[in-house]
């Protein structure tokens, strides 16, 4: 049964609880099977055997919920696109700083120097993000 919005303020609510409860979700379902799953030494964890399954999971919510509580599978969708951007800018800035660190045979200095090509990426993200996400916030009526 299809929810109807009485005003934009609960639209607004219903996207932001969908955007920030993925994440939490996210946080707290691969934190707890990663404690509950045995790792195999030879196989590395075995969480990666989960990882099907909550991908399932997320695209069951996602499509139970436009149908439900439109709003809120868009917050999901719009946490999936965030997370996949932020995964792409990130690991391109850390085969930057790798690069740029391959010069030296000092293993430290290597790590050192590809994270902080990470942490540097990451604030001009943070910032283009949060003005994304104020427009996507206004444009909602």
């Amino acid at each position: 049964m299809r929810h109807t919005y009485t005003s934009p303020r609960e639209k607004r609510i219903d996207f932001w609880v969908g955007f920030t409860g993925w994440f939490v979700a996210y946080i707290v379902v691969y934190t707890v099977a990663g404690i509950a799953l045995p790792s195999d030494s030879t196989q590395g964890s075995s969480v990666g055997t989960f990882d099907w399954l909550y991908l399932l999971l997320n695209l069951a919510v996602v499509i139970a919920l436009a149908f439900t509580r439109l709003y809120a599978a868009l917050g999901i969708l719009a946490a999936f696109a965030t997370a996949l951007a932020l995964i792409v800018v990130e690991g391109a800035l850390f085969i930057l700083g790798a690069w740029v660190a391959s010069e030296t045979n000092n293993f430290p200095s290597y790590v050192a120097i590809a994270f902080l090509f990470m942490i540097v990426g990451f604030l001009p993200f943070a910032v283009g993000g949060f003005f994304v996400l104020r427009a996507v916030h206004r444009r909602v009526r």
